[in-house]
C-alpha cells in the first residue's frame, strides 16, 4: 500500500487496471468479496466501487452487483468535431438536457466587460 494515497483510491486504481480489458457487463465481486480479496473493510471496498462509478468505469445498481461499464469512445479530429450527443448514443443511451434554472440576472463585472454591455444590463441565465 502507498502511504500517500487513500486506501480506497488504491483499491479503485488496482480494480481499474484489473477491468481495463474486461467486456462491458462483466460482473465485479460484491463489496464483501472485494473487501475480503483486498484485505480491506467493506466500507473501503464500497468507496472504491463508488470511485470507479464516478470515473464511469462501472455501473452500480442498488441490490445488484457492479458491472463493467461500456467504454465511451470520444472521438475528436480534424474532420470529426466533438459531439457529446453522438458519444452518448454510441454508448447505448439517450442524451437528454434538463434546465435547472432560467431567468434574468445582473452579470458580474468581468462578464459585462467580456460582452461589452453596460452596468445596468440584465442577461438571461440558463
Amino acid at each position: 500500500m502507498r502511504a500517500d494515497t487513500p486506501i480506497y483510491l488504491q483499491v479503485a486504481d488496482d480494480l481499474a487496471r484489473d477491468i481495463a480489458h474486461a467486456e462491458a457487463g462483466t460482473a465485479l465481486p460484491s463489496e464483501t468479496e472485494l473487501a475480503r480479496e483486498r484485505g480491506v473493510h467493506r466500507q473501503t471496498a464500497r468507496a472504491a466501487l463508488e470511485e470507479l462509478e464516478r470515473r464511469y468505469l462501472v455501473r452500480r445498481e442498488q441490490g445488484r452487483r457492479s458491472l463493467v461499464a461500456r467504454r465511451l469512445d470520444y472521438r475528436i479530429g480534424p474532420d470529426t468535431p466533438p459531439s457529446w450527443t453522438e458519444t452518448i448514443r454510441r454508448a447505448g443511451a439517450t442524451p437528454t438536457l434538463r434546465t435547472e434554472s432560467l431567468g434574468p440576472r445582473k452579470p458580474p463585472s468581468w462578464v459585462r466587460e467580456r460582452l461589452a454591455v453596460g452596468n445596468d444590463a440584465m442577461l438571461l441565465l440558463l
